[in-house]
């Protein structure tokens, strides 16, 4: 995946750019129209850049600026930060890559679905049942052709020219997030 930094080498990993478009429009689908996306900024993540693009098909009113926290800040300090964005966006629902998102809203006396539909980029990751199921198996299951075809070639070293793999995830419904929509 995207963990490091560099060196620069093949890898597989999650279409996070289209996991989070999925989550987005999995969230309008249910009938959410103000939908916030809360994230610990790290260079090598992309959920940020799926939810600037996907809510770029909204009126202007209901485009929310996203949440970066930073992952150095304590959890008090990101908890500050994200309490005073949720006052002034006001989301009706949030997509978020950060597993303490469910925490700080239960800290600051929201409850989940009822004041704030929650759903996640990766329901293996976070304690948030409805959101994207990254398939870590066949991320796996693609690693493993991808390391068998460069042995194979007798490829080593690292790559002049890099090869990404990204795997499409799966929306998984669950009651954090239900439906607004009657019938």
């Amino acid at each position: 995946g995207r963990a490091a930094a560099g060196p620069k080498m093949h890898f597989v990993g999650s279409a996070q750019i289209a996991n989070t478009m999925i989550a987005f429009n999995r969230s309008l689908d249910l009938g959410y129209q103000r939908i916030g996306f809360v994230c610990e900024y790290w260079a090598t993540r992309y959920f940020g850049a799926g939810f600037s693009w996907a809510q770029r098909a909204l009126p202007e009113a209901n485009q929310l600026p996203l949440l970066a926290l930073d992952p150095k800040d304590s959890f008090e300090c990101q908890e500050a930060a994200f309490e005073a964005w949720l006052q002034e966006n006001r989301p009706d629902a949030i997509i978020t890559d950060n597993s303490e998102t469910r925490e700080m809203l239960e800290n600051l006396g929201y409850s989940i679905p009822s004041d704030v539909g929650l759903a996640t980029t990766s329901v293996h990751d976070t304690r948030i049942d409805s959101g994207i199921d990254q398939s870590p198996y066949e991320i796996g299951r693609a690693a493993v052709r991808m390391l068998t075809a460069l042995i194979a070639e007798k490829s080593f070293g690292l790559p002049d020219q890099c090869n990404e793999t990204l795997i499409e995830g799966k929306w998984i419904d669950g009651p954090m997030l239900p439906s607004l929509k009657s019938g």
